[in-house]
Order: C-alpha cells, then structure tokens, then sequence
C-alpha cells in the first residue's frame, strides 16, 4: 500500500500484475460479494452487435470555433461536472489561434513543445489555487502533440484532487479522425481519439524570497558562446525554431554549467499574460544544448523533454532581463541517449523566478515523435515477424504448476526433473510417422496416462489406451471423448499431430486436397466441438502441432507442409472463440527426424512458457510478432497490354467489377468475367460502361469449384487471338459462422 492512493485501487493493480505474470486468480470467488452483469461482446464483425456509444452528430466539428473570450492565451474555458471531483480545462490549439506553435517545428512538423505543456498547467493552476506559487511533479511526457498547420485540436487539462495535491493529465481529440457508427446510417464516420500528451502532479509552494549572486555565477562560467551556435546545433538535429523561441541574447559556458541572459523577442507581444511564455521556458531547456556541444551526439540525434522530476514556479518575471543558469548531469556512457540537467530561472535582482530538477530529454525518430498526425497507407499494413525466444525453463514443472518460471540460456535439450505428484491424462492424435507416438512414450515415463487415437475407418479401440477413429464422423470424437473420460476424468491435455505429415507429391488431386484438408481443418474443427460438447469438469489443453507449414525463418521458400497451414487460421479462430482451450500453435523442423521432433514438442508443452505460436528450427525456437510490414511496393506504372486476355473471375461481383473497371484504365481491352449466375440488370449497365471504354468483355457462365467448367473457360481463351496474360482470381462466397 502507498500513501495517497486508494487501498483498493493498490490490492487491484497488484493484482492485476501478478496475473499477468501467470499467476492463477480465483476470479469466481473475488466477485462472489459483488453483483455483476455479465456482457457478451461479439468476436466477429459479422455477427453484427452494435456497441458504440451513440453520440449527438448533428453539431459540426466546427462548432468547437475559438472563444472570443479567453481565459487565458492558452486557456478557453473552465468547467466541472456534479458527478466528478476533477476540475477541468479546455482549449482549442491551433496554428491560427497560437501562431508561435508555427515557430516549433521538428522534423518539418508542427509540434507542440513540452514547455508549451508545463506553461498550460501553470495557467490552469492559477485558476485554481489562491496563490499562483506552486510545485509540479514527476512530469512525464508520453506522447508529443503533433498537428498540421490548418488543424484544430481540442485539448484538455484534468485536475484529480487527491489527499493534500492535485494530479493533472493533458490530454489532446483530434477533430478530424478517427472512426465510429452513424446511428442514422449504420456506417462508419469519423470521431475524435484522444492521446494523453503529459501527466504528474501539482501542489501549492512556499513563496522563494531568497537572491541568488548572479555576479558570482558568471565568475564561473567564462566562456561566451554566441547564440546562433547554439540555434545552429539545434537546426542541425530536427528542430527548427523561430523568433518566438529564440530568447537567449548571450550566453557563457563554464565546467559543465551554462549561464544564459534571456531577453524578451520582438514578435512576442504578450509575454506578461503567461505565467511563464513557452518559448521562455523552451528557451531554458534549450540551453542545455550548450552543454552538449562537446558531447558525443551526432547530428541524427534529436532530443525532446521526456520527462520533469520536478518543477517550482514561484513568480512572474519582472520586465527586463532574464537570466538562466543551468548545470548538466553526464551519463556515463559511450554514446548519449538522454541529457539530464537542473535548471534555474532569475529575474534581473537575482530573485528565483522558476526552478527545474531532474530536467531529462531523450532521442526520438520521426515515427514516434509524429506517431498521432495521420499517415499514407503505407503504415497500416502489417505483417507476422518470427523473432528468436528460448523457451521459459528453470525445472520442467507440470503445466497447471505455479512455480514461478526464469529465463535460463540453454538450448532445447536442458536437463529434466519431473515435479508432478499427480499423474494426468493426455489425448493425442497420433500422426503416421510417429511423432505423437513417441511423444506419449515420453510422457508415460514420466508417469503420465496417455490415450492414442489414429485415423481408420470406424471407431474402434485397437489395444489399451489407443484408438482408431474415422476423421469424417463428427459423432464417433464424441464417442471417444466419452470413453476417455469414463477411465481418466483428469484430461490435462489435447495434442493434435495428424496434421505434422505432409504431402508425399505436390501435384496431388482435389479429392486428396479434400481428404488432407478433411484429417487437418476437418477433423481439428470436430474435436474442439466435442470438447465442448463433452461435458468435461475441466477443458484440457489444446496443442496444434504441424511441419514445415510456417516460413521460418522467413527466408524460407519450400513449405513442405504447407499443405496444413489452414490449421493456423483455424487455431486463431479458437483462440478469439474459446479462450478457455489455450490453444497453442506449433509447427516442428521438417528437417529433423520425427524422434528429435517429438522430444522438442515435449519440451515445448512441458514448459512453462505461455507463447501460442512457436516455430522449431534446428535449436532454434522462433514466436510470432505482429511488426509493422518493411514491404514497399516498387514506383513502377502499371500498364497492361492491348493484345491479351485478362481473367476475372468472380467478376460480375462488386470487387470483380471494380476491377475490371481498373483494368481498363490501365490498357486492357480484352476481358473475361466469369460468374455462377447470369448478370442482373445492373450489372449489364456496368458492362455497357466498360466497352464504352473500349475493352471487349466476355463473360462465362461457370463455376470455379468445378473443373470441367473452369476448363472449358480456358479453352476458349486459347482458341482465341489474344492470349491468356493475367488471372484476378476475386470469386468467394461468404458463410459467415462460429465454431
């Protein structure tokens, strides 16, 4: 428990951690005293429950038009609600209402710089408090506010009261993104996400009355630097800074401390309505820069406040002089990543004006300073990265243990020693080549009971604990599961390995493209629904193990058994349906023999590690991450040739219309489009439109699934004069379900 914050707020955080640290929670007997409704959200978009919170749309975005009345030059308005404590402030950024943001730009972007940030507290805290003296602390900057130049963003200051201080948090809605339903329409539309640019926390202060020698601190600091050197070195790293943020006149340098002289620039009018001006006090943090001249930063490195351990405002600055001394904290390290520094503010008697401790500004990129102004397309696509990760073992507990587990540096071989007191049942689908077999030789010996079950032709129990059962009869996996569960009520686990054989030969028939998709997708698809049908105290485990159906590492041309990568969609699928299955994903060497994979599966379920996709290659263990995709398309004008035939199928749908829409933008003339049915009225009218554009469309009535049909098409594109150059195959047919 931690002063000033709440005892329940703590025991639930706590809480929460040690979940997510694999801690089993009783979640059942927590909530016992406390009545909850229980929501069920859809997991699909097609089962079509709407749960977006219904907003008045009729007012238009640009009735958020600046107040003509402020209440301060960064504050519009102040309000409260009777149903919360917080005290809240809103303010409408703009280039147009704040022109000096246009002054603050990094990496040719406006952004709102963090000084612009501790300056919007103070004027809210000087509405708030009796005296205008106060402390912030543990200011932290999460994310910068970036904006474009004719953008409105609405931004707000929260003050939380707590014990004896007040938290603050600001926070920034884009006006102009974002999506939400249209209750009117049902459609999509736009909305405003909200981004949390600073938070910490604020107290009132002890007036400072004490004077400081300013005579003395220049004693120490000797060396005049001029201050375009300074701007200079700024520019060369990302940050281009106007007149309103140029305050520093002089400057000299000293042992690690830097004494500034501040003067007021033209452009800035209105300087004494702040309590202190942005580009004053983005004016001290730049002096730190000074500091940093003879530092080990190269000029790809651009540094931003990150965050404030803590900050004191005492007064305004008397007109004149200003004047700021700084003193630098070195890290101790070859190359800088963060810049750390105290900073105080004097007015021209040497009276402390401000002070900063613990000031910390760390290196950004352009991606993540830029990361809330909206981007090209280019950076919402997405792609599976299979990433190196040795498996969690200290010993190799059984998998309900709650030991806590380490990271050790072994490889997949590591010495074993059982700590299970209870024997467990394990199902396994035992694969042709042996791999599910030797997998239940290893776990009979370490005391385990293992039921083995083959694919055949009827369900029949061939010897003691293993079966054989006919992968298209969804009834005989419930036979078996109730059989099974008649002599071991305790099922601890369900391994899948009928899928880990791959094809023999690559030019296989449809029927056998059929039969093995039936054993993979087919038979999978009928034991989770025994499962759950099965009436089990406790759903086991679930373990989909495959061969060679994964790109690992992704270099990897020659899939051999991709011929079950439809098992991986189908286990994704089960793991957002049933959640309680803990469906794992994994997919063994091709290469090794099927002892060597069998004893790296037994390593892999016997640990304790929580992945739900994991690839074994050689002694390597890969795990799926989603990364943002490297792929860039090449700038090569898409042009299509005049003298072939192009192939539509589906093509009388939406997308394939759209399509051959495209196509003849790009040069087709010749089309084929290929439909299950005959086209209705207003596909002909598309069509008309299409040879009004000069291509000659043909379309074909047939089926895709079926290949008499399908090669008739064919044929009567070879005996044509313009060859066969390109197939957009866009025919599908949508059978929205669960499992």
């Amino acid at each position: 428990l931690r002063q000033g914050v709440d005892e329940w707020e703590s025991m639930l955080c706590s809480l929460g951690k040690l979940y997510v640290e694999g801690g089993e929670v009783d979640w059942s007997g927590m909530e016992r005293d406390y009545q909850r409704q229980k929501v069920v959200l859809p997991t699909y978009p097609f089962q079509r429950q709407r749960y977006w919170i219904d907003t008045d749309t009729s007012k238009s975005s640009d009735s958020a038009v600046i107040s003509s009345a402020k209440l301060h030059p960064l504050l519009n308005k102040k309000f409260q609600s009777p149903l919360s404590k917080d005290i809240f402030f809103e303010s409408y950024f703009s280039t147009k209402a704040l022109p000096f943001l246009l002054d603050h730009l990094v990496y040719e972007q406006v952004v709102v710089p963090g000084a612009c940030h501790i300056s919007l507290v103070l004027a809210a805290a000087s509405l708030t408090f009796p005296d205008w003296q106060c402390h912030l602390e543990n200011i932290f900057f999460p994310q910068a506010l970036a904006m474009k130049e004719n953008e409105v963003r609405t931004v707000q200051v929260a003050f939380t009261p707590e014990d004896n201080y007040y938290s603050f948090k600001i926070i920034s809605l884009n006006n102009s993104s974002g999506l939400q339903i249209d209750a009117t329409s049902n459609n999509l539309k736009q909305v405003s996400p909200l981004s949390v640019h600073a938070t910490g926390t604020i107290f009132p202060a002890d007036a400072q009355k004490s004077l400081v020698s300013l005579e003395e601190i220049q004693s120490r600091c000797t060396q005049e630097i001029e201050s375009r050197e300074i701007y200079q070195y700024i520019q060369e790293r990302q940050i281009q800074l106007g007149e309103s943020f140029r305050w520093i006149n002089k400057l000299w340098l000293g042992y690690g401390e830097v004494f500034c002289q501040m003067i007021v620039p033209d452009k800035v009018q209105n300087s004494a309505e702040y309590q202190l001006h942005p580009g004053l006090l983005d004016s001290c943090f730049q002096s730190i820069a000074a500091l940093a001249l003879n530092l080990n930063t190269n000029k790809n490195q651009t540094f931003v406040p990150y965050k404030v351990k803590k900050f004191s405002f005492y007064h305004r600055p008397r007109n004149g002089l200003i004047w700021c001394y700084t003193h630098l904290q070195k890290e101790k390290q070859s190359e800088i990543e963060k810049l750390k520094a105290d900073i105080q503010l004097f007015d021209d008697r040497g009276q402390l004006v401000a002070e900063v401790i613990g000031f910390e500004a760390r290196k950004v990129n352009p991606e993540l300073l830029l990361m809330n102004l909206e981007s090209d397309i280019s950076s919402c696509f997405y792609e599976v990265e299979w990433r190196v990760k040795k498996a969690r073992f200290e010993q190799l507990h059984s998998p309900d243990s709650l030991q806590p587990s380490v990271e050790a540096e072994q490889k997949l071989s590591p010495s074993v020693e059982l700590t299970s007191s209870t024997s467990k049942g394990w199902l396994i689908f035992a694969d042709q080549l042996g791999v599910g077999h030797s997998l239940a030789t290893k776990l009979r010996s370490m005391g385990e009971v293992c039921t083995l079950v083959f694919p055949g032709q009827q369900y029949q129990q061939i010897a003691a604990e293993e079966f054989t059962i006919n992968p298209n009869h969804p009834e005989e996996f419930q036979q078996l599961l109730a059989e099974v569960a008649a002599y071991s009520s305790n099922l601890h686990g369900v391994v899948q390995c009928w899928t880990t054989t791959a094809a023999e030969d690559t030019n296989i028939s449809s029927q056998e493209l059929e039969n093995i998709s039936q054993l993979g997708c087919g038979s999978t698809l009928s034991l989770v629904q025994s499962l759950l049908k099965g009436g089990l105290s406790q759903l086991p485990r679930l373990w989909l193990v495959t061969s060679g159906a994964q790109p690992i590492p992704q270099t990897e041309s020659l899939l051999p058994g991709i011929i079950h990568s439809t098992v991986w969609g189908m286990g994704k699928a089960i793991s957002l349906e049933h959640p309680e299955l803990n469906c794992v994903r994994i997919d063994l060497d091709p290469q090794q023999s099927f002892k060597t994979q069998a004893e790296q599966l037994w390593l892999e379920i016997w640990s304790q590690d929580k992945e739900e996709q994991v690839g074994l290659r050689g002694d390597s263990r890969y795990v799926a991450r989603l990364v943002h995709s490297q792929y860039s398309s090449p700038e090569v004008p898409t042009l299509l040739s005049q003298e072939k035939t192009y192939l539509i199928t589906g093509g009388l749908g939406g997308l394939g219309l759209l399509v051959a829409g495209w196509m003849v933008e790009k040069g087709a003339q010749h089309l084929v489009l290929v439909g299950r049915r005959p086209p209705s009225p207003e596909v002909v009218s598309q069509l008309t439109e299409l040879e009004a554009g000069g291509a000659e469309v043909v379309v074909e009535q047939a089926d895709v699934s079926e290949w008499t049909a399908i090669n008739r098409v064919l044929c009567r594109i070879n005996e044509s004069k313009f060859p066969l150059a390109g197939v957009i195959h866009s025919a599908g047919m949508l059978s929205d379900g669960v499992l």
